[in-house]
């Protein structure tokens, strides 16, 4: 009725503003029709945070079909304009820069220390160019005349670059000084060929070293044609995401148990009492790369790629320990083990 009463009393020749006449009728402003009509356009079970004055309000609300109007006819192409015009409007007000902190919004469980040693994994791993080191020493080995690429002292070269990696990796973590020295020596002997062998295939991988015709040759020559094929399969199955891989070789590196352990009498076990740390440090590293998963993938993939991760260590310790015998190669890793052992342990 007031709204009719003021329309009564203006002449048809007056000029009054919208805002003026919506006023006069009791109606609500221009920008509490947009505000509406923006809750109704908007999502169907959504909310909206408004954080003036301190406080957080939260409104819910539900969106009609903007293409239907009330008499069930459809809306006019005024209309339709009018709605563009409104989501235009909307796209601008909730579309926020992220902020610059990466972490400011992280809803990982991973702690900042786990962050950190996790960045740090991949850091010291990125850092040591592995793939470039051995894409070098290919290329090298394939200038050299075809006699001359099967020499032990040329063969030697490539084979201590692709296990020659672990040991820098494990001199640049901090955790390896905080072990007992026959500890570290354990863990070099028993976790080097199991670990070098996996950052290797990783690494060849990475550089796809199978379509290079000397690098097959050489593979060949060390391990077999059906030893390769079966390692070429096993790479097949490697996580896409070499970021996993690079946190399973640290994790190998301190583990207590990556190889066939082979019983030796004149080997003193008395000092494993004192490797209680290395519970410690494997709890840490697995649990790391636990969180990860979860956080990249969510609970469920991330159940299946640790199991698949953890089967490719698996398949690889068997692999490895079904290989061909050869006197020549298994010489060479001997040496690079003992020189391993020497920088790492002995010369501590």
């Amino acid at each position: 009725m007031k709204c009719l009463r003021t329309l009564l009393s203006l002449n048809l020749e007056d000029r009054v503003p919208n805002e003026k006449f919506l006023q006069l009728c009791g109606q609500p402003k221009i920008e509490e029709i947009m505000c509406r009509n923006r809750l109704r356009l908007f999502g169907h079970a959504n909310s909206m945070e408004s954080a003036q004055n301190g406080a957080s309000e939260t409104i819910h609300y539900v969106t009609p079909n903007p293409y239907e109007s009330n008499n069930g006819h459809g809306i006019s192409g005024s209309d339709q304009a009018t709605t563009t015009k409104i989501i235009q409007n909307i796209f601008c007000v909730l579309l926020v820069p992220l902020p610059l902190g990466l972490l400011r919004n992280d809803r990982s469980t991973l702690t900042t220390n786990e962050w950190t040693l996790l960045s740090n994994f991949l850091h010291l791993y990125d850092e040591q160019n592995h793939s470039i080191r051995i894409q070098y020493s290919l290329n090298e080995l394939s200038s050299l005349p075809p006699k001359l690429r099967s020499k032990p002292l040329q063969l030697m070269k490539l084979l201590r670059e692709l296990y020659t990696n672990v040991g820098p990796l494990i001199e640049h973590t901090p955790d390896f000084y905080t072990l007992h020295v026959h500890v570290r020596q354990i863990l070099i002997k028993q976790n080097l060929f199991i670990t070098g062998l996996m950052g290797a295939l990783f690494a060849c991988r990475e550089i796809n070293i199978f379509q290079n015709m000397t690098a097959i040759n050489v593979s060949n020559l060390f391990f077999g044609f059906q030893f390769m094929i079966e390692c070429r399969q096993n790479i097949a199955r490697y996580d896409p995401n070499g970021n996993l891989i690079k946190i399973l070789i640290f994790i190998l590196a301190y583990s207590s148990n990556c190889s066939v352990v082979k019983y030796h009498n004149q080997v003193d076990i008395s000092f494993m009492s004192s490797s209680i740390n290395l519970v410690h440090i494997q709890n840490l590293y697995v649990t790391i790369l636990w969180k990860y998963l979860v956080y990249l993938y969510g609970f469920k993939e991330a159940v299946l790629r640790f199991t698949q991760l953890v089967k490719n260590v698996v398949d690889l310790i068997d692999l490895f320990n079904r290989r061909p015998s050869n006197d020549i190669r298994d010489h060479m890793i001997d040496m690079v083990v003992t020189e391993t052992e020497r920088k790492l342990v002995i010369g501590d």
